[in-house]
C-alpha cells in the first residue's frame, strides 16, 4: 500500500522523491530535507521566513495559548525581536518579570545547576534585582564575597586581563579593594581637624601583589 510519487519503490506510505510544496510556498521540503515555512527557498534545516510589511505584528514563531498577552516564547516577524513571557517584546530580546503569585519566588532569568544558592547569575522576578553568585541579592547588583580561597589568588570581582598582577580593580574574599590607579578631582575639606593619628607606612616596590602601601 505504499504510494511513490518520483519513486519507483516507495519506502512508506508516501514517499516523495524531490520538493513537496504545500499551499504555494507556505510549506516546503526540498530534496536536501530542508523544510521553509513561509518561503520556497529554505536556507536552513528549518527556515520560517519573515513577513516585513501587512503581518509586522503576526508572529513567526510563537508557543503559547491563543492569543496570550504572556506567550512563553514569540518572534515577531516584522522586527525579529525574540520575547519571553510577553507579545510585544521592546528590545531584540525581552523577557518580562511575572510578578504575581509565586511566580515572585522564580528567578526571571538564572544561570545555574537547578536549585542552588549560589547561582553564576541570577535576576529576579519580583525587584529585577541581579546577583551573582548568590541566589539572594539585596540591592540592585549584588556581588556574593567569595568564602574560600587566598585573597590574593582569587578576586570576588575583577576588572583586569586574565592573570594580571596589576587589574584595575579588584575586592577580593577579606573585602580588600586594591584600584591599580585612581584618579580624583579638587578635594577640599569643611573644617580643619587637626592629625587625628600618624602612622608610617612601608612602601617598597617589590611588596607582593594585594599589599596595602601608602605614603603618609
Amino acid at each position: 500500500g505504499f504510494v511513490g510519487i518520483g519513486k519507483i519503490n516507495p519506502e512508506s506510505e508516501l514517499d516523495i522523491q524531490g520538493n513537496l510544496r504545500v499551499g504555494g510556498a507556505n510549506l516546503v521540503t526540498t530534496a536536501g530535507g530542508l523544510v521553509g515555512v513561509g518561503t520556497g527557498t529554505p536556507w536552513g534545516t528549518l527556515s520560517v521566513e519573515q513577513q516585513h510589511s501587512g503581518n509586522e505584528n503576526l508572529p513567526a514563531f510563537v508557543v503559547s495559548d491563543t492569543g496570550t498577552g504572556t506567550p512563553s516564547f514569540v518572534i515577531l516577524n516584522g522586527t525579529g525581536r525574540t520575547g519571553v513571557g510577553t507579545s510585544s517584546p521592546w528590545g531584540q530580546f525581552s523577557v518580562e518579570h511575572a510578578t504575581g503569585g509565586d511566580n515572585q519566588l522564580i528567578p526571571a532569568f538564572v544561570v545555574a545547576d537547578r536549585g542552588t544558592g549560589t547561582p553564576s547569575f541570577i535576576v529576579l522576578n519580583k525587584n529585577g534585582y541581579v546577583g551573582v553568585g548568590t541566589s539572594s541579592p539585596w540591592g540592585g547588583f549584588s556581588v556574593e564575597i567569595l568564602a574560600s580561597g587566598s585573597e590574593n589568588e582569587l578576586p570576588s570581582f575583577v576588572v583586569g586581563d586574565t592573570g594580571s598582577s596589576t587589574p584595575a580593580l579588584a575586592v577580593y574574599s577579606s573585602g580588600i579593594t586594591n584600584i591599580d590607579q585612581l584618579q580624583t578631582g579638587a578635594l577640599s575639606f569643611d573644617t580643619n581637624a587637626g592629625a587625628v593619628s600618624w602612622i608610617d607606612m612601608p612602601v617598597t616596590s617589590s611588596a607582593v601583589w594585594g599589599t596595602v602601601e601608602s605614603y603618609s
